[in-house]
């Protein structure tokens, strides 16, 4: 629907019943709209979670300090909440969006959520990349659950989903004990594959 139709049509001479109609057509193009950005969002950070995985595997083989890996998950994290904040803006969607509506709120639960992380990093001290795969479906599936970000229940259930499906593969390289190899490959791979590839799907389903 074009920005100007709805208005256009409410200034029109409608009966009750195409009234109603231009209602409930506004009501599905902003939740499709709502449905793609969610998919766009996820498929966002599962780029930057794979990407974080990819810059330690290279920081390792080139073996930084530990202070560098300490700070080499932040340029990425910035990135994916500032993408990730031009993608609901951009959306213009309803005022029950905190992300579009109340910049101050979204800002302050990310900052929340990224000094969480960081205190839960500054007790455990992974040797690989199977514990902040862990981390990071847990972190997910956590969200989700509280709701952190007041998303839609559809949307709460595939991000949960993730998270549930991410930390399942983080548990089965313990399990198995799979060699750095390995799990450094299904690190990388897993955010990607599994965010990405739920985002995609809830992209082209909205």
């Amino acid at each position: 629907m074009p920005a100007g139709a709805f208005s256009d049509a409410m200034n029109e001479t409608m009966t009750p019943r195409e009234a109603a109609r231009v209602l409930t057509d506004a009501a599905g193009f902003e939740r499709a709209l709502e449905r793609r950005t969610e998919g766009l969002t996820m498929m966002t950070w599962g780029l930057v979670s794979s990407a974080m995985f990819v810059t330690y595997g290279f920081a390792d083989v080139l073996g930084a300090t530990p202070w560098v890996f300490s700070v080499l998950w932040l340029p990425w994290v910035a990135a994916g909440v500032l993408m990730t904040f031009a993608l609901w803006r951009s959306a213009a969607l309803s005022r029950d969006r905190p992300v579009v509506e109340d910049a101050r709120a979204y800002w302050l639960r990310t900052l929340g959520l990224v000094l969480a992380i960081s205190l839960v990093f500054s007790f455990v001290r992974p040797d690989g990349p199977t514990l902040p795969l862990a981390i990071l479906g847990a972190a997910w599936a956590l969200v989700a659950a509280v709701n952190l970000f007041r998303s839609h229940p559809e949307e709460r259930r595939l991000a949960f989903a993730a998270g549930v499906i991410v930390l399942l593969v983080a548990i089965v390289l313990v399990v198995t004990r799979a060699p750095i190899e390995v799990s450094g490959t299904v690190s990388i791979a897993a955010p990607l594959l599994v965010l990405g590839g739920l985002g995609y799907w809830q992209t082209l389903r909205g």
